[in-house]
């Protein structure tokens, strides 16, 4: 059975490592921070443009996938309710000390 986005449309755990929108172990650690799923490329920015600290950069072309600057981000998850894909979501990990917080889009 094949997997990946191409064919499942759920992104693999590989496909997710080799995304730039994946911040690091060490940022989890620190706070709420976005995540992003976009492992297409496919013509989209609107997360760039949402961003008010401008920790998400697509650039040029626009097909380029979207990559998080995890020292910019602040978590604020204004990018969330901007991606037309759904493909983005906010991770507080450490919201108490036995409890993880996922928020994501609801359409």
């Amino acid at each position: 059975m094949k997997t990946g986005v191409k064919y499942t449309g759920i992104p693999t755990m590989e496909e997710l490592k080799a995304s730039p929108g994946l911040a690091s172990d060490k940022r989890f650690e620190e706070g709420p921070v976005a995540v992003i799923e976009c492992v297409q490329e496919i013509p989209c920015n609107p997360c760039e443009e949402a961003c008010p600290f401008g920790a998400i950069k697509v650039g040029q072309p626009i097909t380029n996938l979207p990559a998080i600057d995890e020292e910019k981000c602040t978590g604020c998850g204004v990018c969330l309710y901007q991606c037309p894909g759904l493909a983005i979501f906010r991770v507080h990990k450490n919201y108490t000390e036995t409890t993880a917080l996922v928020e994501f889009p609801y359409e």
